[in-house]
């Protein structure tokens, strides 16, 4: 075991020069004046994109405010969700761009102002589909980044407004996949409006001879005619002030020039001859703002009205029927739910009764691949499974893949790794784990293999940009971020990000700080490192990454200095425990909370140990063998819940473990 502790000297001491990295912040608008600005996209995530919706509220870090607050009601909005890497379409604005329209918006029980202030109100123009990056990125080609590939502006001009409108509208959503968020934001909006009563009004008969008189085509013209440019005058004047002010004569001829069937083409778009497609995107991109015109127009007409009355009669009928089908439909899924829940618990008591053994470990004959009873306890259960990657056993190094059962203190062994990786980095995402580089005295490896648990074989998968071990990993959002790191020569401070879509690793922004053998971890889509060793010290600083803002961010530091620690979450708090301070193994433990900002010390593990595994399943951490300073490896696991403090607990199958990684399953 010698060796393994001499192999990191011999890396953290014998490093060259560090690596120059640029810090240079990058530049957060296009620089457009505001009668260039034709459109502006706003981010979000999986965890924020709801609250976008329902509040009708898109918003930005304040540095955007140079832009957005050129933002008027009617500009055409877009919504790209930073998780997916999807863009979604068409929104509109329905107030000026400015800040703090919600102070608290996006925040945890509003006890924190808002990280992004740069707001605007929004609705729906037309719900389509939402865009690949792949599909939208072309347009937005001029935007993106040559310093970071996955960065772009939010501007837009006129070109890439219709480009982006026309793909959208290629592929609308019809009212019965809208969600019901959508379309009941579209029927408000048209019952708010002020109702004539129809009991002043003669519908029935009145509609028939609007409907087949000249009139009535002249109505449906004249509200296809009407440009996004009218909509945006509506802080100096009201649309019945815009259609009053009109002569009969002009509303006659709009009407003789338009085609029944067809709709003028929108403000800056390509004609027909130029582009066909976009002559019928603009067709269908109107049909919103025709419905919501007839919402907020003046009287024209008595028959205007009783076609109008009728239109609206109609609407709530259908707004009706909608939500009825779509109640229909959830009450199908949860009696679904409900049942396949009754199934689960029935086929858990079945496995509860199948006999698990006393014993420390499966009998030799059960090794191998997962028996499928196990493992579909293990799946409907997770918080009863920890899956151990590689490590040392005190002898030889090992690529051993072995699944632990805490609550039965069972090992079952899985199939094992390709080749033994001392000093990899192992994180888990949906049903599969990826073991990342790793490597010992001048041999490194840039290669990552995965374990899928379904099929429960090995795969290989594109390696890293740099070969090196002892790195932070990260998963969340269908993504893996790859975190400082080391070799036999250098420690880095680069960041690699797998992207399952793209398929290869591509570097993000690097850290503040060189890091090798750092701990990280994220809560709500934000990525938390802490400690390792930079070439000279032990580090206790602590950085933040958001990737809505592309920043890292320097937080206030550990009290004490940590390398072959471990980062654990529990109750949204993060818990750095034990390591190496530069001279010593240390039994230390501190907390840091988000909200508050600042680390608390807590009461210390019984044994002082680096190098080991830790987990957090349901409310208990538990810490998982690891080394001591006098390089002895330890079999114990110890466990920690609020209110109980460390206690040791009664699990030895694990057995004298060290280097090894940990995951819930």
């Amino acid at each position: 075991m010698g060796a393994g502790r001499k192999t990191e000297s011999v890396v953290l001491q014998s490093k060259t020069a560090p690596q120059q990295t640029s810090n240079r912040n990058p530049c957060t608008a296009r620089g457009m004046r505001k009668n260039d600005l034709a459109a502006v996209i706003f981010g979000c995530k999986h965890n924020t994109i709801n609250e976008c919706k329902s509040k009708q509220l898109f918003g930005l870090p304040s540095s955007h405010i140079k832009y957005v607050q050129y933002v008027t009601p009617g500009m055409p909005l877009f919504l790209f969700n930073y998780s997916d890497r999807k863009l979604h379409g068409i929104y509109e604005a329905t107030s000026r761009g400015q800040l703090s329209i919600d102070p608290y918006a996006w925040t945890l029980d509003g006890e924190v102002e808002t990280l992004y202030p740069a707001q605007v109100r929004v609705k729906v123009r037309l719900q389509c589909r939402a865009l690949r990056e792949e599909q939208f990125k072309p347009v937005l080609a001029e935007n993106y980044s040559s310093h970071e590939p996955n960065h772009f502006w939010f501007e837009l001009d006129q070109a890439q407004t219709n480009k982006l409108i026309s793909l959208f509208a290629a592929s609308p959503l019809s009212q019965n996949e809208v969600g019901p968020m959508a379309y009941q934001e579209d029927c408000n909006s048209k019952v708010k409006q002020k109702i004539q009563p129809a009991a002043d009004q003669d519908v029935g008969e009145k509609h028939k001879n609007v409907a087949s008189s000249s009139e009535g085509k002249q109505w449906s013209s004249l509200f296809k005619s009407q440009s996004d440019s009218t909509l945006k005058k509506e802080d100096e004047k009201s649309n019945s002030e815009v259609f009053s002010n009109m002569s009969e004569d002009e509303t006659l001829t709009l009407s003789e020039a338009i085609h029944v069937d067809e709709a003028p083409p929108m403000p800056g778009v390509p004609q027909v001859n130029e582009s066909p497609v976009v002559s019928e995107v603009a067709c269908i991109d109107e049909a919103p703002i025709q419905s919501e015109l007839i919402c907020c127009t003046g009287e024209i007409s008595s028959e205007s009205n009783s076609t109008y009355h009728t239109g609206i009669n109609k609407l709530i009928i259908q707004a009706i029927e909608e939500v009825k089908a779509f109640q229909l439909n959830q009450t199908r899924k949860i009696q679904s739910l409900e049942q396949n829940l009754i199934e689960a618990k029935e086929r858990i008591r079945e496995l509860e009764n199948c006999h698990w053994g006393s014993g420390k470990s499966i009998p030799p004959q059960s090794t191998g691949h997962v028996e499928e009873l196990q493992f579909n306890r293990t799946s409907q259960d997770s918080c009863h499974s920890i899956l151990l990657v590689g490590g040392f056993s005190g002898s030889s190094w090992l690529r051993d893949l072995d699944l632990y059962m805490p609550s039965e203190d069972v090992l079952q062994s899985l199939e094992p790794m390709t080749s033994v990786r001392p000093y990899a980095s192992v994180v888990k995402l949906k049903d599969a784990l990826y073991v990342l580089g790793g490597g010992y005295s001048t041999s490194w490896y840039d290669t990552v293999e995965s374990y899928n648990l379904k099929t429960q074989q090995w795969m290989s998968f594109p390696p890293l940009n740099k070969k090196k071990g002892s790195l932070g990993a990260v998963s969340f959002c269908d993504k893996i971020y790859a975190i400082g790191g080391g070799n036999a020569s250098d420690c880095f401070s680069e960041v690699e990000m797998l992207d399952l879509d793209i398929g290869n690793w591509v570097l993000t922004r690097s850290m503040g700080q060189k890091r090798f053998g750092p701990a990280a971890a994220q809560i709500n889509g934000v990525i938390y490192v802490v400690g390792g060793y930079d070439g000279s010290v032990y580090l206790g600083s602590m950085e933040r990454f958001d990737p809505r803002e592309y920043s890292w961010t320097g937080l206030k530091s550990m009290t004490t200095r940590r390398g072959c620690h471990s980062l654990t979450v529990l109750d949204e708090k993060l818990y750095a425990i034990g390591g190496y301070d530069g001279a010593q193994m240390v039994p230390t433990v501190e907390v840091f909370e988000p909200r508050v900002g600042s680390w608390t010390m807590l009461e210390p593990m019984k044994y002082a140990r680096g190098y080991m595994g830790t987990v957090t399943l349901g409310n208990t951490i538990y810490v998982i063998s690891g080394m001591q300073e006098n390089e002895e490896i330890l079999d114990t696991v110890e466990c920690y819940s609020e209110g109980k403090g460390w206690q040791l607990a009664n699990m030895k199958s694990i057995g004298k473990r060290c280097f090894f990684s940990a995951l819930a399953v």
